[in-house]
């Protein structure tokens, strides 16, 4: 049947014009059912062109309906999806505030393992209120973005620092992945210079962030996909690492 659907679809532009959102509802159901059958990703594709021409429509249904967290299509070319976690905290440069300027975290990794086609993902830093707001979902606003993936976080993923998606690599010989069980990666934030510094494994990483914007108040932020699990340790005083 699948087989019949997906030859109709690519060779009868009326019958591509005729799927409605119920239709596609149904279509993504056989994967829940069937697990992840290569002829209904087929079918979806074929939904997604018709005659060359992007159908906005029936991609735009198939984003919302496919939510990363039902985990149906993650065996794929798909990126995976990642979320961000953050403590309850925020520091910042307040003048007349008695607020420490100097904050050090460390997050050591208990556990990761890779459940996709591509390396786990994993970086660490801080981030800004006044513009960093990650969409780790679908339907409105999708997307998965992460530290590091905009102009208000600043992270490092174990060979690499991270800024408005583009990164700058510091330990240019890392082996995937970059960050294993075991590895402890420290993250310090000076507010009085300002910068941002890492430490992996105890030694400097050859790199920082300098002189970015001071408005809003700054977070720490794990960014990461995949199976794992991390320990912190967060503390006020940073002198004694440099």
């Amino acid at each position: 049947m699948l087989d019949v659907l997906h030859c109709v679809l690519i060779d009868s532009p009326e019958a591509l014009n005729m799927m409605r959102d119920e239709h596609i509802k149904v279509i993504i159901s056989l994967l829940e059912k069937h697990g992840r059958d290569p002829k209904v990703l087929d079918v979806l594709c074929s939904l997604c062109v018709g005659n060359g021409v992007a159908v906005r429509s029936s991609q735009n249904n198939i984003c919302d309906f496919l939510l990363p967290g039902k985990n149906l299509l993650l065996q794929t070319q798909l990126v995976d999806h990642v979320a961000s976690v953050r403590p309850n905290i925020f520091v910042g440069r307040v003048e007349g505030s008695a607020m420490y300027q100097k904050w050090y975290f460390e997050v050591t990794v208990d556990h990761v393992e890779q459940t996709t086609h591509m390396m786990p993902h994993l970086r660490i830093g801080w981030a800004n209120t006044a513009g960093y707001v990650p969409y780790p979902g679908g339907g409105e606003k999708w997307g998965g973005n992460g530290i590091g993936d905009d102009l208000y976080s600043y992270g490092f993923d174990g060979a690499s620092l991270w800024m408005g998606g583009r990164n700058t690599v510091v330990i240019p010989d890392a082996m995937e992945p970059c960050i294993k069980k075991g590895d402890v990666i420290g993250c310090a934030l000076d507010l009085t210079v300002p910068v941002i510094t890492f430490t992996f494994n105890g030694h400097i990483v050859k790199g920082s962030f300098r002189n970015f914007n001071l408005d809003g108040m700054f977070f720490p932020v794990i960014s990461c996909s995949s199976k794992l699990s991390t320990l912190h340790f967060f503390h006020t005083k940073v002198t004694v690492l440099f």
